[in-house]
């Protein structure tokens, strides 16, 4: 986003210091808004040739988080959603053949604080607070809870809004921890991607066993930010 451009310039700089060859791109809230409502579905579901072209290229990708105004997304139309994300497919698949490491990155701004329904300043301490963590204390804290998830056949999830879940685990599933960081080891597993702030374990569950109710009294859509209020599943 343009609100961002001094974060994302000094990112570029300092990434060029260590000799990187960089490129980088913003777009203001009108632009994001206007892509959608202004670009026929059939152009927007077109796979672009630029994009593949660069994944011929790139190495390393970062994303900031966007729009300033995250409401904006709410009067976009799901199709033209669904057709960018549709043209996009060869794009990403390209990207993770080649193993293009990326890192999305949470950036706190006062319109999401007022779509989320919290305090601005709570909001980019827990995003700002989050990232630059000690990373032995967020480290040692991710080694703790896989020791502690690793050998568990099942795991029950409960809560106050009336979640009663259990899945089962495989001894054959990988427990990955989430640094903040893509080293070595991280690459050797298939794992190039991260999201900032992080600290996350992260397993998958037997797909075809598991049985409960799962509750989400409050859910923004992943692609419109639109509210979506007690899903019972």
């Amino acid at each position: 986003g343009v609100h961002e451009q001094d974060l994302i310039e000094e990112i570029a700089l300092l990434a060029m210091e260590k000799g990187v060859h960089v490129t980088f791109a913003t777009a203001s809230d009108y632009f994001i808004e206007s892509f959608y409502s202004r670009v026929p579905v059939e152009y927007l579901r077109r796979t672009s040739k630029i994009g593949l072209r660069l994944m011929d290229i790139l190495d390393n990708t970062i994303a900031i988080e966007r729009p300033k105004d995250p409401g904006i997304m709410e009067k976009v139309n799901p199709k033209s959603i669904g057709a960018v994300v549709e043209g996009n497919k060869p794009i990403s698949k390209k990207m993770d053949k080649r193993k293009v490491k990326w890192c999305y990155l949470g950036y706190p701004s006062k319109e999401m604080a007022e779509k989320l329904e919290v305090a601005y300043k709570l909001l980019e301490k827990f995003i700002l607070d989050g990232i630059l963590i000690d990373h032995k204390k967020l480290l040692d804290r991710a080694v703790f809870l896989k020791k502690n998830l690793s050998g568990a056949k099942y795991v029950h999830i409960i809560d106050e809004f009336g979640t009663n879940l259990t899945l089962v685990l495989s001894p054959a599933r990988k427990i990955m921890i989430a640094d903040g960081l893509i080293g070595d080891d991280d690459i050797a597993h298939g794992d190039i991607g991260l999201n900032l702030p992080d600290g996350e374990i992260f397993t998958a569950p037997v797909e075809t066993k598991g049985s409960g109710t799962l509750v989400a009294p409050k859910q923004l859509d992943r692609y419109t930010s639109k509210p979506i209020e007690n899903i019972k599943l």
